[in-house]
């Protein structure tokens, strides 16, 4: 069975685990359902997750399909009448990476080459469509709901089992979808949540969560002012050496739930979080997502964090550069009970990909890596001042460390879940919800870890945010102690690793215990649903080969559900395309100083790989690739052609990187 996210390959230690009728039914609006979802006086359920959703594919509900996504309604049934409540469909496509980029892209060819799902209907987007809609509308698409698409509904609003006859009114009868929660090992905690197809005109309700969506200095429609293939890289540099980055397409975005405000300044950041809402302060200097680096483990052992010497390069990417590099949104979309904002590319990681799906109270967020070797990768919140006095904890370190800008020794073992609370502040629980490490030989090697850093006194390469700290940094972390890099994980670039992580945010207002968190965890991740009697599934679960391509699923890891274009080229075809040169060695083997570019590739990938995707930039290495004479002059008389300025400091860079070990084989 398949559902919203992919679980395929679920990290272990991440998962924690009717009677008669009589009565007359009746119908109306119930725009502000009760919060309380296990409130059996009120909705009949026991189920008791008011903050969870479930989230369900088109080809599970077949009785629904080709009906208009408006049409489709959800009803609770308290015992002697059904209510309607929201429901929200949204519209997804198979699509190929290229379909989300501008048309000055030269990185489209190459992208073209890997399909992906994709959300759709980017209602939220200036002009109402991002690149993704106005490439699905060229294609005739139609907008029926169909096996890909997704409905998704929230759990505190199922209600009791209704009989098998009973129907609310202006429904067609024979559409009538049960939908059972309960959860593994519980039966007592259960609810029922009923899906129709309407036959009169639908029930508009008021949307749980707002996207207000502002581009600073832009008018007009997003597919209009938004070049992807643009970039922001000013002259001079940062800390640690790393090159600055301005943002390409400054934001002023905010998502409002009921228990949360959280903003955007840009693609990949994110640098603003108010729990409890608008009124409490902000306890989120930024959300980093980063190759990872020793300097990122902070105290594990007996000893105080400190940077290494060899960290100079630790800020070359951060989610500062992410989103001052080329890139492009996917979504903008928002509908009665959630909001989804979708986006892609990390500098030379032209794919990486994040997703935020934002309900009432809670946020789901899904980060695909896809680029070439890197050292490790982290994910995770660094806290602004105003966290100073929360706590932090997780089901290994349930002691608690305070959030006071000095170092604390922990416990880095992979955690279940991760809780920082301040009576002040609020609570912000995060769940693993699983994710995926399919790094062949070296998987073992990469076993998560989690990440608390907390360090005002000393901060080196902190690269993102405004407050130059860590505070209470934390999240799921993998490195290698600098013995190994990860594997590539770019389809693009052929054979492809596979790294993602996946979790849930959960916001309060108030302090919870260490030993609500660890029931909180283990139920929200222990919630499954029965459509029409059938076996329960995970709604977080997905399976490859079930016939419906997800969003983290590809037509390189999954070519069965998510079809390539038919005659589109691939890494490993035996055919050299248009961007594959030097990305794709199976297909363009080097035919002159092919030691050389080998040398390059593995020595100084991180240049080599941003360098390859730079069209500028590949013209210097093409350059190399043909000169016979000595690498000096070489080096010169390619860089001298040239003339991009982003361009030529890539050229630079790899010039320079390749003086030592590569020259000899030049």
């Amino acid at each position: 069975m398949s559902s919203r996210f992919a679980l395929a390959c679920v990290l272990a230690p991440w998962i924690i685990a009717a009677g008669g009728c009589g009565t007359s039914s009746t119908e109306k609006p119930d725009a502000s359902p009760s919060d309380d979802g296990g409130d059996a006086g009120v909705t009949g359920s026991t189920l008791g997750d008011d903050t969870e959703a479930i989230a369900l594919d088109g080809k599970q509900l077949p009785k629904l399909l080709q009906a208009a996504p408006a049409a489709i309604a959800a009803f609770r049934f308290d015992g002697a009448t059904f209510t309607e409540v929201p429901v929200q469909v949204d519209p997804r496509a198979v699509l190929p990476f290229s379909a989300a980029m501008s048309s000055d892209d030269s990185r489209a060819a190459l992208a073209s080459e890997v399909t992906t799902s994709f959300y759709t209907g980017s209602n939220s987007a200036p002009g109402g469509q991002t690149f993704v809609d106005m490439y699905l509308a060229a294609s005739g698409a139609g907008n029926a709901f169909d096996d890909d698409d997704e409905l998704a509904v929230l759990a505190r609003d199922f209600g009791a089992a209704a009989p098998s006859t009973a129907t609310p009114p202006n429904v067609d009868a024979a559409t009538r979808t049960e939908l059972h929660a309960s959860h593994a090992g519980d039966s007592a905690r259960s609810g029922y949540l009923y899906l129709f197809v309407r036959t009169s005109a639908p029930t508009t309700f008021p949307p749980e969560v707002t996207m207000n969506v502002s581009f600073v200095g832009q008018t007009g429609n997003f597919v209009d002012f938004y070049h992807t293939a643009a970039t922001n890289q000013a002259s001079g540099t940062a800390a640690c050496g790393a090159a600055k980055w301005g943002v390409i397409y400054p934001e002023d975005t905010t998502i409002t739930g009921s228990t949360y405000e959280r903003h955007f300044s840009g693609r990949w950041l994110s640098d603003a979080l108010k729990l409890g809402g608008g009124s409490q302060p902000n306890v989120l200097d930024i959300a980093e997502v980063r190759p990872g680096y020793a300097i990122l483990q902070g105290a594990v052992a007996t000893t105080t964090a400190s940077p290494l010497p060899d960290q100079s390069h630790a800020c070359d990417r951060s989610v500062t550069s992410f989103s001052g590099g080329p890139g492009t949104i996917v979504t903008l979309r928002s509908g009665p009970i959630r909001a989804i904002r979708s986006y892609y590319g990390a500098n030379s990681g032209t794919i990486t990909e994040r997703t935020h799906i934002f309900y009432p109270a809670k946020e789901d967020v899904f980060t695909f890596l896809r680029v070439h070797p890197i050292p490790g990768a982290t994910d995770g919140m660094d806290l602004s001042s105003a966290a100073i006095g929360m706590t932090y904890y997780n089901d290994h370190n349930l002691g608690g460390l305070a959030i006071d800008g000095k170092p604390d020794v922990y416990d880095s073992s992979a955690a279940a879940w991760e809780m920082v609370t301040g009576a002040n502040q609020g609570t912000l629980l995060t769940v693993m919800r699983g994710g995926k490490i399919d790094l062949g030989s070296e998987t073992a090697a990469f076993a998560p870890k989690t990440m608390f850093l907390d360090d005002s006194a000393a901060p080196t390469c902190v690269c993102s945010g405004s407050d130059q700290a860590f505070l209470g940094a934390h999240g799921p972390f993998i490195f290698d102690n600098g013995a190994l890099s990860l594997p590539n994980t770019d389809p693009l670039r052929g054979d492809a690793a596979e790294l993602y992580f996946a979790y849930s945010l959960y916001f309060t207002a108030g302090a919870t215990s260490t030993s609500d968190a660890t029931a909180h965890a283990s139920s929200v991740t222990s919630l499954v649903v029965a459509i029409d009697g059938a076996s329960p599934i995970d709604p977080f679960a997905v399976t490859c080969g079930d016939g419906v391509c997800e969003v983290d699923e590809t037509s390189a890891n999954c070519p069965s559900d998510c079809p390539a274009l038919p005659g589109a080229g691939y890494c490993g075809d035996g055919t050299c395309v248009d961007g594959e040169a030097f990305l794709c060695t199976k297909d363009c083997p080097y035919t002159g100083h092919g030691t050389y570019f080998s040398c390059l590739s593995n020595q100084c990938n991180t240049d080599y790989f941003s360098c390859g995707s730079d069209p500028g930039c590949s013209t210097f290495m093409t350059c190399l690739e043909g000169c016979s004479g000595a690498y000096t002059s070489c080096n010169a008389s390619c860089s001298a052609a040239v003339t991009d300025p982003q361009s030529l400091d890539l050229a630079k860079k790899l010039g320079a990187c390749g003086k030592t070990p590569c020259t000899s084989s030049f």
